[in-house]
């Protein structure tokens, strides 16, 4: 039998070997449980600088008025989520904070928030304009056929605003994911389905043209049953959304605008505005049952907020 090599070494060579070989792969496999064990491995990281303007609606977030985040996205007010209960208590309305904005495939947070100043000018406005029917307009759908919101009569319908491009999760991706949701739902609701639609108009419609809106519908996987997904001409595009008192700040990636879900009744007559992207496709599904019911209740529910899609 061959004789062990390390019979006739030191002893604290033999303890240095053990460490050697053992100290690198314990280390290693403590960065990898680390890594995994974290959800936020692996996220895009990002400064990011600006004003609260308003806190809420969810648990833990703020409505911040922010300067360019350069390659992510330009200045614009929209609602962030703040990693940890500590960073978020003490933040009022009016602090000007510092932090960094992780973003990952579906959710982002602010992360290492500061508070930097106070009693910075908030200058949002708190009224929201629009007509309490549904306003008419020529739209496009993804295979470039034109119609209008008076198809969608003796149904109750629920219409949302997005635009393609856009780059939060909790905006616009949110809002589709939870159509997606409510899709769901109403597919497997008997004939609810049959008698009730859900319409998503892009406020970008020279660059979401129908080949564009046709990806989209595909990536989200859109029953034209049950959702539509629309452009348009913009001129048209843009008096619907106004005529709805959905306020549009600059034009294409650069824009910020509010959120906000309108549920019509099937004569036309709005049922609620939900505001914001912290809805539940199940509560959705809930106002499109009580329009069809013609129940009447509050034409604002404050469940979400203004800000980018």
């Amino acid at each position: 039998m061959a004789d062990n090599p390390l019979k006739n070494l030191s002893p604290g060579i033999k303890i240095f070997l053990i460490f050697a070989i053992s100290v690198p792969e314990m280390l290693l496999g403590w960065w990898f449980l680390s890594g995994q064990s974290d959800p936020w491995h692996g996220a895009r990281s990002f400064p990011i600088r600006g004003v609260v303007e308003e806190l809420g609606p969810g648990p833990r977030m703020v409505v911040l008025r922010h300067e360019d985040v350069p390659g992510l996205m330009p200045a614009m007010t929209m609602p962030f989520e703040v990693g940890s209960e500590p960073e978020f208590r003490g933040i009022k309305v009016g602090d000007s904070l510092e932090a960094t904005f992780q973003v990952m495939r579906g959710r982002s947070r602010l992360d290492r928030v500061r508070v930097t100043g106070h009693g910075a000018r908030a200058r949002r406005a708190g009224s929201r304009p629009g007509l309490d029917s549904l306003p008419q307009a020529t739209l496009l759908d993804s295979r470039g056929r034109r119609f209008t919101p008076a198809d969608f009569r003796g149904k109750a319908l629920a219409v949302a605003f997005f635009y393609t491009r856009c780059p939060v999760p909790e905006a616009c991706p949110r809002l589709a994911t939870t159509l997606g949701e409510a899709q769901r739902e109403l597919a497997s609701s008997g004939d609810l389905a049959a008698r009730v639609h859900l319409l998503m108009v892009s406020l970008d419609p020279v660059y979401d043209t129908p080949a564009r809106i046709a990806e989209y519908e595909k990536t989200h996987h859109v029953d034209p049953a049950i959702w539509t997904v629309a452009t348009g001409d913009p001129a048209e595009a843009r008096a619907f959304r106004s005529r709805q008192g959905v306020r549009v700040e600059g034009e294409g990636p650069a824009m910020n605008h509010e959120n906000a879900v309108f549920v019509y009744r099937p004569d036309g007559v709005l049922q609620r505005r939900i505001e914001g992207t912290h809805w539940s496709a199940h509560e959705l599904v809930g106002e499109l049952r009580a329009a069809l019911a013609g129940s009447p209740g509050p034409q604002t529910k404050q469940n979400g907020s203004k800000g980018v899609p």
